[in-house]
């Protein structure tokens, strides 16, 4: 008589924290997503802010598109005639990133390395820079 009440209780703890984790994630590609296209649109007329440059990038980073976040690092890069070492650095890490999980390791290290040059004290780009070298000789 208590069997099936054991085993409706025992599948609504199972499932219960699964169902709220996807959730979770689902208003997380969501609000992603919607951040995302709102950019996409401001960056139509014309993207003036960095950090939003960077920002874009690291959304597409996050969603593992990393032809996409290249793509657009590398136009940040060559549109904007006033930016300074540290963004450069910046841009040139996060390329370097991209490349590296995209396995196109001899790139991510000669972009780790003009970031590393651009901004010598960039801790981030040393370590990455670092890590490279000893994981892909």
């Amino acid at each position: 008589m208590f069997t099936p009440l054991i085993y409706l209780v025992a599948i609504c703890l199972i499932l219960s924290p699964i169902t709220t984790i996807l959730i979770l994630q689902t208003l997380n590609f969501y609000k992603k997503s919607n951040i995302l296209s709102n950019l996409r649109l401001e960056s139509q007329k014309y993207i003036v802010s960095q950090a939003l440059e960077y920002q874009i990038a690291n959304i597409y980073i996050d969603e593992q598109l990393w032809d996409k976040a290249v793509i657009t690092l590398e136009n940040a890069i060559k549109s904007n005639k006033y930016l300074d070492n540290n963004w450069t650095a910046r841009y040139y890490n996060a390329i370097g990133f991209a490349l590296e999980k995209a396995k196109c390791y001899q790139l991510a290290k000669a972009y780790y390395h003009n970031s590393c040059r651009l901004c010598p004290e960039y801790s981030s780009a040393i370590d990455n820079l670092e890590n490279i070298n000893k994981t892909y000789k």
